[in-house]
């Protein structure tokens, strides 16, 4: 059940219509994704806490990513309706929920056109999320320093500050991380690609 103060924020954010259904999408890091229905059988997605992070506002991250996408005209992201730095509501998608049993030209295409967005840096304007975590995007010149310092050993010792692995798999992981020199090169091409699909 959504609280009425949700409600009510919402409904203000969407010019006063009144919310007549809402089904709970999903529940993650403090974030609950709302499908509503307005009263004028309009249908929005909501994104909003409802447990404070006090460390980093992913609700605001993904809402500066998605005005990023939609200034580039990058036209798969929903559509922003109305946000605040508590609430997202974006466009719905219909879909029929028949997911295809091979890859579509209509998603590579799509992959393709966000990775030709090129940048001489390795970084982002502004810092991002991984699932409810901050993951810090401050430019770098040399891929081998961004991807270690800011992606690997970030969540390394976030992981051992918060429930700390077993000695010999940090040791293990440490070793990797300092001989990443002979894994990955300095300078390869930057360019705009969504994380997981880095590898």
């Amino acid at each position: 059940m959504i609280e009425q103060s949700i409600i009510l924020e919402i409904e203000k954010l969407l010019d006063n219509k009144k919310i007549i259904d809402s089904k709970l999408l999903s529940d993650s890091f403090g974030i609950n994704c709302l499908k509503i229905v307005t009263s004028d059988s309009k249908e929005f997605i909501v994104k909003y806490y409802y447990k404070n992070n006090d460390k980093f506002n992913a609700i605001k991250s993904e809402t500066d990513n998605l005005l990023f996408f939609n200034r580039q005209k990058f036209n798969q992201f929903p559509s922003i309706i109305n946000y605040n730095d508590n609430l997202l509501i974006m466009s719905y998608i219909n879909n029929d929920d028949d997911q295809p049993n091979q890859t579509n030209d209509d998603l590579l295409n799509s992959i393709i056109s966000l990775h030709s967005k090129k940048s001489e840096d390795y970084g982002f304007s502004f810092d991002t999320q991984i699932g409810g975590l901050r993951q810090i995007n401050s430019s770098s010149k040399n891929w081998l320093e961004f991807y270690r310092d800011k992606r690997l050993n970030y969540i390394f010792d976030l992981v051992n500050k918060n429930q700390p692995m077993d000695e010999t798999i940090n040791t293990k992981i440490d070793l990797l991380i300092k001989k990443m020199d002979n894994f990955i090169p300095n300078k390869p091409i930057s360019s705009l690609l969504h994380g997981d699909l880095w590898e």
